[in-house]
């Protein structure tokens, strides 16, 4: 994370920096703490807003927060806090024919929003993530994969939760 916030500008370094994070918390569950650690949420928002226009940025970058916040509370709190679920949307809205993009941005949108993250799911209707997650499904109607993360992370943004305690 370190090497590569010296030069945000490069979208193909930063898409290859979420490709390989996606990799590294994917084989070994230690990473997610060293991930945490080196504050690697806060870089993969900050490269999703900066090459918002870049859908294999988006695309891996999506990947890395559905893998950071799927069983981790913790991070789904930060995450939010960082702006992940706005970019991810935004992921959402501005790639709507990319279906690898529509997908995880469908999949890291049902992780933010699961669990005790609900102060997500508020973010997420205020940034219209459920109308976004409608017209990915009717933009993919042949990509079931998709329609199962889309249908999972409607059903978290709706479900009533206790209010988060961070």
């Amino acid at each position: 994370v370190e090497a590569v916030e010296m030069d945000p500008e490069d979208e193909l370094l930063q898409e290859c920096a979420c490709r390989l994070l996606h990799d590294l918390l994917c084989f070994d569950s230690a990473n997610q703490i060293r991930a945490e650690k080196a504050d690697a949420i806060a870089f993969v928002v900050c490269a999703m807003v900066t090459h918002a226009g870049s859908e294999g940025l988006q695309h891996q970058a999506c990947r890395v927060i559905h893998v950071l916040t799927s069983k981790h509370p913790r991070n789904k709190i930060r995450a939010g806090r960082e702006g992940a679920v706005e970019a991810v949307v935004a992921a959402l809205r501005g790639h709507t024919k990319i279906q690898v993009v529509q997908l995880h941005a469908c999949a890291a949108l049902r992780a933010l929003t699961s669990g005790v993250a609900a102060r997500n799911q508020r973010r997420a209707m205020k940034a219209h993530a459920f109308e976004a997650v409608i017209a990915a499904m009717r933009a993919h109607e042949g990509l079931w994969e998709l329609q199962g993360e889309a249908c999972r992370a409607l059903r978290n943004m709706t479900q009533e939760r206790r209010p988060d305690k961070n």
